[in-house]
């Protein structure tokens, strides 16, 4: 292995990512990232793990990045090596490790990396993705785009189970205990490191074996055999981080994720060229959130603002809807603003209280308020002409005893009645869309021609073909929920 030649391939990498504008991204934030070639030496790679085929591997801590080839290597892979690095920590894999098992941690994240570092492969002569680098081609099967949680999860039903953590001799430190096979003693592995972190490992189950070891350079290196398709995979992982440390790569991942959402939305890429899940995964990554409570609120009062302006509404209309008859409503005075409340879906008790709070600051743009609670059927229907105290709103809320499925048949049949009457000027719902509304909504002809805003607390899509909808999610996993008793 030539140190210098390598050198000036990685050189020449940064060029070409500085060059390519479709990877002007990674060209940018790999600028600032020092980068090592680790001789042989100095790489303390197991003996017993020289089986495997990957030409180089790589282990970044956030400022630095470590190349560690095991043999002359092209500049494809260390292409390879680079942007899968500036990956995990544009993804902030190591902020979000939480309580998980590190190595199967780790090899969820290696592969949703590799999977979309294999698609841009496909149209980039640029970077070659190593034959044993982790993925798990029979997780892809039902989970194309699932995420590295989602992966974790998978992994963890199919992976031996981490040995059983032991405590160091002062009862202190954290870490997962040693596992099997050689390794140091408790007492050097926790003077040195975080406590018991583990050094060695090797967890076998009947179509795995896992095995782990840590250099003194706090490198692990992680070989996974899969028994049933006979295959290898090999990856590296920065470990035994002390808690300041750990801090700092944490800080330096917010400051990768943020420069990286303001590459990716400026001028400076084209994303043209690129493929669909290279496109889709960083698009979602580095998508700029915008709190649900300023979304909702636009939303309602958008139709009071098109009616009160009429100055510029007029002029726009038709040319914002083209040859869409039917689509103004029966008045152009304002009317009232109905919200619909699923009582048997779930939402914490905080954006509850957020949700009334936006509905009644809007109140008082329109002709009054309407809130119809459900489940199956309609329990409540609530009409307000003045602004009611939101205390009173949660107690109506709270004492419907809901019977746990749900239904917007009769909700949707009122709602025609109120559109008939010329009584709706906004309708917004929230709910977890866990109901019949895809089978029943061309039924009705209001919904065709009102704007609907839809709140939602799960993931489900809101597809209603020929309908004008604005959909906004909030996480329901927070805090208690609303759920009726």
């Amino acid at each position: 292995m030539n140190i210098d030649l390598c050198r000036k391939m990685i050189h020449e990498c940064e060029i070409i990512l500085m060059g390519k504008k479709r990877l002007r991204l990674f060209g940018i934030l790999s600028f600032g990232m020092t980068k090592k070639v680790l001789p042989i030496e100095e790489q303390e790679y197991p003996e017993d793990f020289l089986n495997q085929q990957n030409e180089v591997l790589s282990v970044s801590n956030g400022k630095e990045l470590l190349i560690i080839p095991r043999k002359d290597v092209n500049r494809e892979y260390l292409m390879y090596s680079i942007l899968h690095q500036l990956m995990h920590h544009m993804s902030k894999h190591f902020h979000r490790t939480g309580d998980r098992d590190p190595v199967i941690w780790n090899m969820a994240c290696d592969h949703v990396v590799n999977r979309v570092l294999k698609g841009l492969e496909e149209t980039s002569d640029k970077l070659s993705v190593p034959r044993d680098s982790v993925f798990f081609e029979d997780l892809e099967y039902g989970n194309k785009n699932a995420s590295a949680e989602q992966i974790y999860d998978l992994l963890l039903k199919k992976m031996p189970p981490p040995p059983p953590k032991k405590s160091s001799q002062n009862g202190e430190g954290e870490g997962e205990g040693e596992g099997e096979g050689e390794g140091d003693s408790d007492g050097e592995q926790d003077g040195q490191n975080q406590g018991n972190s583990s050094r060695n490992q090797n967890r076998k189950n009947e179509r795995y074996t896992v095995e782990t070891k840590t250099g003194s350079n706090n490198i692990t290196y992680a070989k996974i055999q899969d028994h049933q398709k006979n295959k290898t995979f090999m990856c590296t992982m920065d470990t035994l981080h002390s808690k300041e440390e750990k801090g700092e790569i944490e800080k330096l991942e917010d400051k990768m994720e943020e420069q990286a959402k303001q590459l990716w939305h400026s001028s400076e890429l084209s994303k043209g060229d690129l493929p669909g899940s290279f496109l889709q995964y960083f698009d979602y990554l580095l998508r700029i959130e915008v709190p649900w409570q300023e979304i909702m609120r636009n939303a309602i009062l958008y139709t009071v603002q098109c009616r009160k302006r009429r100055s510029w509404m007029e002029p726009n209309f038709y040319i914002r809807k083209p040859k869409v008859p039917g689509k103004c409503p029966k008045s152009k005075d304002v009317k009232y603003l109905v919200v619909v409340i699923d009582t048997s879906g779930s939402i914490s008790d905080e954006d509850l209280r957020m949700f009334l709070g936006i509905v009644l600051d809007s109140v008082q743009h329109f002709k009054g308020l309407i809130v119809l609670l459900h489940d199956v059927t309609i329990h409540k229907e609530l009409r307000y002409e003045k602004i009611p105290p939101l205390l009173t709103l949660l107690l109506e809320i709270q004492n419907i005893t809901g019977r746990g499925g749900t239904s917007h048949k009769y909700v949707f049949n009122r709602l025609q009645e109120l559109y008939d009457e010329d009584d709706i000027s906004n309708v917004v719902f929230l709910t977890d869309y866990e109901s019949d509304i895809q089978y029943i909504y061309h039924n009705y002809e209001w919904i065709r021609r009102q704007e609907t805003t839809w709140l939602i607390t799960t993931d489900r899509k809101v597809e209603l073909d020929g309908c004008e909808t604005k959909v906004i999610r909030i996480d329901s996993k927070r805090a208690s929920t609303y759920r009726a008793r």
